[in-house]
């Protein structure tokens, strides 16, 4: 039996045996340049990971075919299934641990067991954020300051990048409860210690009553408030002995990879983030600081 469950600038067919939840394999097809740009690296992706696929429950690639016009790329399916992470903003511990312990978990074993496909230094790798982020100096001086702040980079520079998948955000995890599943590779790089974990934790929906914070709020609560979620972000920074002034520079080399990566969300919402950073004089995560819509 075949679905498709997607159609735009590219298609996406899964085919599915009776009684088997999960597809047994997803044809990806485009037509359009920038798609088949994203479905190479995909394809470079999990050609690069294929040696710990099974370990990580991660998709494996069946067959690609390039044309002039035309990506095809067939991998095969990987159970479990999408949960909406949505959490009250005064969420209790216990359901901060059940939304985010098994996404950290697998975070951590992939970055034990799989090599950086580039071999770099966290310096080389923010040297490449400070560039992709030099056209924003002309309407911001805030992003100015910003980005001399991935120069400083302490004692983390010198360490060594990891493998970071670098568009894990809940979408593309597929629990099983336990365990999980994780999918949409044409981001994977050399990247941050925490990045990952960073991603997941504050791409996640928090509400309070009548609304769902904005993204703006969303960066406070996580990070910048007195709430559970930043107590426990602290917690896991803590728990990997990173120094106040490394998970400082960790945290903004974070936030460039957001800002260069999210397209849909306008500028001016993420210049309004750096400005705010700046007015409190950069603080590393974990200070607690006063509401954006107070600032």
């Amino acid at each position: 039996m075949l679905g498709r469950i997607h159609s735009g600038r590219s298609s996406i067919v899964c085919a599915f045996k009776n009684g088997i939840s999960h597809p047994l394999w997803v044809a990806k097809t485009t037509h359009d340049y920038g798609s088949m740009w994203r479905l190479q690296r995909e394809y470079e992706a999990l050609t690069y990971l294929e040696p710990w696929a099974q370990q990580l429950c991660i998709p494996q690639v069946l067959k690609c075919d390039q044309g002039e016009c035309e990506f095809v790329l067939i991998l095969s399916g990987v159970p479990g299934r999408r949960e909406n992470i949505a959490l009250r903003v005064n969420a209790a511990e216990a359901d901060l641990h059940r939304s985010f312990d098994e996404p950290i978990a697998w975070v951590r074993r992939f970055q034990s067991q799989v090599r950086a496909p580039q071999p770099m230094t966290l310096d080389m790798v923010a040297n490449d954020y400070v560039e992709r982020l030099s056209p924003w100096t002309k309407s911001s001086t805030a992003m100015e300051s910003m980005i001399a702040l991935l120069g400083e980079s302490a004692t983390a520079g010198s360490r060594k990048a990891v493998p970071v998948h670098a568009d894990f955000h809940p979408t593309n995890v597929l629990f099983l409860r336990p365990g999980l599943s994780v999918i949409d590779w044409n981001s994977f790089a050399s990247g941050f210690p925490l990045q990952d974990i960073f991603s997941f934790v504050v791409n996640a929906n928090y509400y309070c009553p009548g609304r769902i914070l904005s993204l703006l709020e969303n960066y406070h609560h996580a990070f910048f408030s007195k709430s559970r979620l930043c107590e426990f972000v602290r917690s896991l920074i803590e728990a990997e002995e990173w120094s106040a002034p490394e998970a400082r520079f960790l945290f903004y080399c974070f936030l460039a990879t957001q800002i260069c990566a999210d397209a849909s969300t306008p500028n001016q919402v993420w210049l309004r983030l750096v400005g705010y950073l700046s007015q409190h004089g950069w603080p590393g995560p974990g200070t607690p600081l006063e509401s954006p819509g107070n600032s």
